[in-house]
């Protein structure tokens, strides 16, 4: 029985709940803000790796600094002067490839640029969805790219293993999309090396997959685009799309001998050794590997041999003209790009 003339005895005071409030809030800001403080903290890291061998030129200080920044960024004339063992590759902007954009899905994350006119046939044009594939890689919780598509008549495929891709697989494939749409198909396979891989055991490179680590928390399935394209029969696929943090870089040979009409694809690379610039002719994309760190502090690559990242886009720049990229608005480590095959 409770003391009438003990009013705190029975409830929590005011200040208790005012306090274990405050609390809840501090582990939730934590927990959300872990991944950016982890990031900050390594290049921080490599700033200062980059100090001590610099030898008081200030050239690479500055190159590193560029890195940070966020947004386009013009390459000045002498930043690479004293950087030894650079490598690059230059992407033209051919904007008359796609001469107006529309968004095609959120504003955010999980939505990408399409041309108005260009990229897809016009809505129920000839009643056939077949006219119009779509294979949308990396999916998560995310996927208004993929219906907006659908609802234009198109047959889109999309693909993720993880856990939160795998609980919107019954939203994914909600069948909504108007009298003349397509269709969305949802595929619990992700994109890589054929074969399966126990917890852990999936082929991360940092940065990008490697902050997602936890997400292999069980078996996945992983196959390359050239058995998905057989076992789904589709010589050629309209748009492309890859966003499967940093595991790109593993099957970008195969997306380079693969047959479709446009690639939309996010990049990334590690910071410290890569760093993106904006031409200043005509607004394209120039990639520069610079190793100018020492040994332990070079690119660490879990469970997979080193790749050749600049030779592999300089390939696709062989096959592909570019018609926009942006950088991440949240990393600027990582860029979305759009390509075109060519004729």
């Amino acid at each position: 029985m409770v003391d009438p003339n003990n009013r705190r005895e029975g409830r929590t005071s005011p200040f208790r709940r005012r306090f274990w409030a405050l609390m809840a809030f501090a582990i939730v800001t934590a927990v959300i803000s872990f991944h950016r403080m982890f990031e900050i903290t390594a290049r921080i890291s490599a700033k200062q790796e980059v100090t001590t061998n610099n030898n008081g030129n200030g050239s690479k200080e500055q190159l590193y600094a560029l890195g940070l920044k966020k947004g386009k960024k013009k390459r000045p004339s002498s930043v690479l002067n004293n950087v030894s063992n650079s490598k690059e590759v230059t992407f033209a902007l051919k904007s008359n490839l796609c001469p107006s954009r529309v968004r095609a899905g959120s504003g955010g994350d999980g939505g990408w640029w399409l041309c108005s006119s260009q990229s897809i046939p016009p809505v129920g044009s000839d009643g056939d969805d077949s006219s119009c594939v779509v294979y949308s890689f990396g999916i998560r919780d995310n996927f208004s790219f993929d219906h907006y598509l659908a609802k234009r008549g198109c047959t889109v495929h999309g693909f993720d293993p993880s856990p939160d891709g795998l609980s919107s697989k019954a939203k994914y494939e909600q069948n909504n999309f108007g009298q003349n749409g397509g269709k969305a198909v949802f595929h619990s396979v992700g994109l890589g090396k054929d074969g399966v891989y126990e917890p852990g055991k999936v082929p991360f490179r940092w940065p990008g997959m490697g902050y997602l680590a936890d997400s292999n928390t069980y078996t996945w399935k992983l196959k390359s685009l050239p058995t998905i394209q057989d076992k789904l029969g589709n010589d050629k696929i309209t748009i492309l799309k890859v966003d499967i943090e940093g595991g790109e870089w593993d099957v970008l040979s195969d997306i380079i001998d693969a047959e479709w009409d446009e690639l939309y694809m996010e990049l990334h690379f590690y910071p410290g050794s890569f760093y993106l610039f904006e031409t200043a002719n005509d607004g394209g994309l120039n990639v520069v590997e610079a190793h100018h760190m020492s040994p332990r502090a070079q690119m660490p690559e879990q469970n997979v041999g080193k790749v050749d990242r600049i030779g592999l886009l300089k390939k696709l720049n062989d096959v592909a003209d570019m018609f926009w990229w942006d950088p991440n608005g949240h990393d600027n480590q990582c860029a979305e790009i759009y390509f075109r095959r060519k004729r």
